[in-house]
């Protein structure tokens, strides 16, 4: 069943025309089946069957394209609406009439375009928001388990020999001025009473066959402009129920396995960003906490300058805690240095401002002041860790510890 509202009709523009008798006319098209099917109700002309407007043309475009048009508002209320409506079901038939909306297949020719469908909401003007376009399935009926109706966006298939697939692409609207860019969200169905809430699958193509690769998930975040920051891309648990043992939702990353007769497992690949100018590279976290490797030495009586921590990847330096237990009983101190490979210990760079104190007060913790100069706290793949004493050790004994983030 096709509404169209009778007021404000055009007749100029390639519109629905209706006669004094209430017969249907479309310039350039047909109505069928007859139009003498059509009938008046209202405001509203109600068309039974299929309705073919505008004619086919030899080596050209078809006639001038097909407009249904809602009538225009004069007094600052809404615009009138187009109303396609499926006919309703009775008796025992379980599928109420649909509603098909499609573009024909191309015509003779080669290589030439199927025909293609827009839904355009209206433009807003001052103040005024622009129209929406709202896809909505219908709900369930009122039955035991009926559900509701899905909706399915789906690319076309490609027929030909090494043809694509068809895109679907979904994108948010530019912001001007200080307004923000469109928000894209997908929000799942809340849960019954006793029911699970809705879930929200991603799932890429397989490979169709010989040695490729199966599809990939890509999420890129914006670039920031000025002192903006990127984008974050923030995954977080849902919280538990408030009953007595319900536990947080999990976040779970598996890699692939392999199917392979040799094959590897796939990786879980993490790179924090690089730095700019006087910046810093990013690092690895957990709970905000940087301090994912820890390296230790301790200190014994006769103990000389030595190495104790060769990194095998690029680590910064974010922490550095000693203990004296036994104190040397006179002045002694000791600075832990950065050492490349073929320097010599007392040639490298001092992580810290002062020193560790190896006279001082027995089983207390001593937190060294880092280097201001960022640089200074990383190490490059074969740099090491070492301790530089200032002199023999004699009596005394103590340990240190230095926290280390992935960069």
């Amino acid at each position: 069943m096709l509404q169209v509202a009778l007021s404000k009709v055009d007749k100029r523009y390639n519109l629905i025309e209706v006669d004094s008798f209430g017969n249907v006319k479309f310039d350039y098209g047909n109505l069928s089946p007859s139009v003498t099917e059509a009938k008046q109700t209202g405001n509203y002309i109600i068309v039974p069957g299929t309705i073919v407007l505008g004619t086919s043309v030899t080596n050209a475009q078809g006639s001038p394209a097909t407009r249904l048009q809602g009538p225009t508002s004069t007094d600052g209320d809404l615009g009138g609406y187009i109303d396609l409506s499926d006919g309703s079901v009775a008796g025992g038939t379980p599928w109420a009439g649909s509603v098909l909306i499609a573009g024909n297949n191309a015509g003779a020719g080669t290589n030439k375009y199927g025909g293609f469908i827009d839904v355009f909401a209206g433009n807003g003007n001052g103040t005024g928001v622009g129209g929406e376009v709202n896809i909505r399935a219908g709900d369930s009926g009122a039955g035991a388990t009926g559900s509701g109706g899905p909706v399915y966006i789906t690319g076309g298939a490609s027929l030909s020999t090494n043809g694509a697939g068809g895109l679907v692409q979904v994108g948010t609207g530019l912001g001007t001025g200080t307004g923000a860019g469109g928000v894209f969200s997908v929000t799942t169905g809340l849960g019954g009473i006793d029911a699970a809430g809705g879930a929200f699958t991603l799932i890429t193509g397989n490979a169709g066959g010989g040695n490729r690769a199966g599809g990939a998930i890509t999420i890129t975040l914006g670039d920031g402009t000025g002192t903006g920051s990127g984008g974050t891309f923030n995954l977080i648990g849902g919280i538990s129920g408030d009953g007595a043992t319900g536990s947080g939702s999990s976040l779970n990353f598996t890699a692939g396995s392999s199917n392979a007769i040799n094959g590897n497992g796939g990786n879980i690949n993490h790179t924090p960003g690089n730095e700019t100018g006087t910046g810093t590279k990013g690092e690895f976290r957990i709970r905000a906490n940087a301090h994912l490797e820890l390296s230790a030495s301790e200190w014994l009586v006769g103990t000389v300058d030595k190495v104790f921590f060769i990194a095998t990847r690029a680590v910064r330096v974010k922490a550095i805690t000693a203990r004296v237990t036994v104190a040397e009983g006179s002045a002694r101190t000791a600075t832990i240095r950065k050492v490349p490979s073929g320097t010599a210990i007392t040639s490298g760079t001092a992580l810290h401002t002062g020193s560790v104190n190896l006279n001082g007060t027995a089983n207390t913790n001593q937190a060294l002041t880092l280097s201001a100069t960022p640089a200074d706290l990383e190490l490059a793949s074969g740099d090491s860790l070492a301790t530089d004493f200032d002199g023999a050790i004699g009596t005394g004994t103590g340990a240190l510890t230095v926290g280390l983030a992935l960069m």
